[in-house]
Formats: structure tokens, C-alpha cells, sequence
């Protein structure tokens, strides 16, 4: 059992100047407890292949996107952005490029809001133990519906969503799939 933590921060500033420009940078370090990658099993690993597949490290997150308000109910958000795993382990840090489309639309005390986004990630270092380097492409997508005020609750939102996401890679061990999904209450404090 290995146990991994995050913590991190993010910086947001909305309507830049003015404008409909939305950014974002967010700073995450990564820390596993126990780290033994590439110590179990006969693999025949020197100390520095070893080295090469550590998971801790640091990730960062940077979106530049676009609020483009349609009409009185429709938004169309686009977004591009670069992600940094840089990572203790060379094989395991990448890095990328980010594209996202989120669509909102509003309708009363309802807000549906609708996510796709794709990944394309790629290792400047060779993986000891598969023998090449790490390219990843993901792709994924979320649809979330969010209603205001429910039971007459003042301040409260109620939301319910799903999610799924499916990575790519070159090396089949980092092929990935994810699905949520979720209910939930949000309180804005004003």
C-alpha cells in the first residue's frame, strides 16, 4: 500500500481588464509515501533506472480561456492551456499541451454546463523498463446540471454531474479510464 497526498494552490483572475479573458495557474506537489518504484520484483533496475520512475514532484497548470457570452442563456468557454508533471522521476515527468470547450446554459435557477477537453503529454525520457518514451493523449468530457435555491433554500445550489475520460498511451501499462458520478450541495457565503 502506498499512500499519496497533494497540496497546492491556484490563482485565478476572471474578466482580465475588462475583457471576457479568463486565467489560471495552479501549483500542486505531489508526495507518495514508501515510494518503490521499480524496487519489487526481478526487474534488474540499476539505482538511477530507479530513480527515473519516482512519482513525487510538482505539477503545473496554466489556462488562458475565453468567456464568449452568446446570448442571455448561452455561453461557449474556450480554453488552451500547458500542464508540467515535473516529477522527481525523468521517465515519469511530461509535460503538454491543454485544448477544453465548456458550454453553459442557463435557464432560470438551472445551469447546465457541459465540458470536453483533450490532453497530449509527452516524457522527454526514456522508461527503463519499457524502453521508450511516455506519450499520452486523453480525451474526456463532463456534463453537470446545477439548481439554484432548492427546497427555497437561500444561498444553496444543488448540482449533479458525470464525468469520463479516457487516456491513450504508446506504452499500453499507462492506457487510463475514469468515470464519476456525482451529487451534491454547494453554499455560497455572501
Amino acid at each position: 500500500n502506498t499512500e499519496r497526498t497533494s497540496s497546492g494552490i491556484h490563482f485565478g483572475w476572471d474578466r482580465i481588464f475588462g475583457t471576457a479573458l479568463e486565467f489560471s495557474w495552479v501549483v500542486k506537489e505531489i508526495e507518495i509515501d514508501d515510494e518503490r518504484s521499480g524496487k519489487d520484483g526481478d526487474l534488474g533496475l540499476s539505482g538511477e533506472d530507479r530513480r527515473a520512475l519516482r512519482r513525487e514532484g510538482n505539477i503545473y497548470r496554466v489556462d488562458l480561456n475565453y468567456d464568449w457570452q452568446i446570448n442571455e442563456r448561452h455561453r461557449l468557454v474556450p480554453g488552451i492551456g500547458y500542464i508540467d508533471f515535473d516529477l522527481d522521476g525523468d521517465a515519469m515527468a511530461e509535460d503538454g499541451l491543454v485544448l477544453q470547450l465548456q458550454h453553459r446554459y442557463d435557464l432560470n435557477r438551472w445551469r447546465l454546463v457541459t465540458k470536453v477537453f483533450y490532453e497530449d503529454l509527452e516524457s522527454d525520457r526514456t522508461n527503463p523498463i519499457y524502453g521508450k518514451e511516455r506519450e499520452v493523449e486523453t480525451l474526456g468530457g463532463s456534463v453537470t446540471a446545477f439548481y439554484s435555491r432548492p427546497f427555497g433554500l437561500e444561498n444553496w445550489t444543488a448540482n449533479a454531474g458525470v464525468a469520463y475520460y479516457e487516456g491513450d498511451a504508446n506504452i499500453d501499462f499507462y492506457d487510463s479510464s475514469f468515470g464519476l458520478v456525482s451529487i451534491g450541495m454547494l453554499y455560497r457565503f455572501d
